[in-house]
């Protein structure tokens, strides 16, 4: 799989050779015309594209599960566009290293959605958007928690990689201009 990206870094990090944690995750990027399937979170008003944590799995069947829990729907037709690494900080000052690999995929059929308890709490939604107004909204969401950082939600550096991989999809695989 091809890094879509340099590495995208939490600028509040002080040291970036100190990773206490790592993570992997899946990510599906569902297009119709020119939309795209994103998770949208009612509670803090901004896109991430569905998909979550690699467990003891192949990393398909996680984001064929993740998808399912978050979105109520069955993909297949699953087909790899790459990866994104960042570090980032967590809400207990520890570097967290990620890597995110996106792919693209069809829905085949619902399925059943499984909340997590904090993905509820989040107000979280599938819905169908323009991948220019997902950009637009995140980075709008990116600057305003700049001036004013919340806890409880993935940091703006989170937004900053989902940002990054929709350039991507609309640049090399849409042929469209930012």
């Amino acid at each position: 799989m091809k890094k879509i990206t340099d590495m995208i870094v939490d600028e509040r990090i002080k040291n970036k050779q100190d990773i206490h944690l790592k993570r992997f995750t899946a990510r599906a990027i569902i297009l119709k015309d020119d939309q795209i399937l994103m998770a949208y979170s009612k509670k803090f008003d901004d896109y991430m594209t569905p998909g979550g944590g690699i467990e003891d799995e192949p990393i398909e069947q996680a984001l064929i599960r993740e998808v399912e829990e978050e979105m109520g729907l069955i993909i297949h037709n699953i087909r790899p566009i790459g990866y994104i690494e960042e570090l980032r900080l967590t809400e207990n000052g520890l570097n967290l290293y990620q890597k995110s690999h996106y792919f693209f995929s069809d829905i085949e059929k619902i399925g059943n959605k499984r909340l997590e308890t904090y993905e509820a709490n989040f107000g979280l939604e599938a819905v169908w958007v323009n991948i220019k107004e997902v950009i637009r909204q995140n980075e709008y969401i990116i600057d305003k928690r700049r001036k004013t950082p919340i806890t409880g939600v993935h940091p703006f550096s989170t937004l900053k990689r989902e940002n990054a991989i929709l350039k991507h999809v609309l640049k090399e695989h849409l042929h469209e201009k930012i």
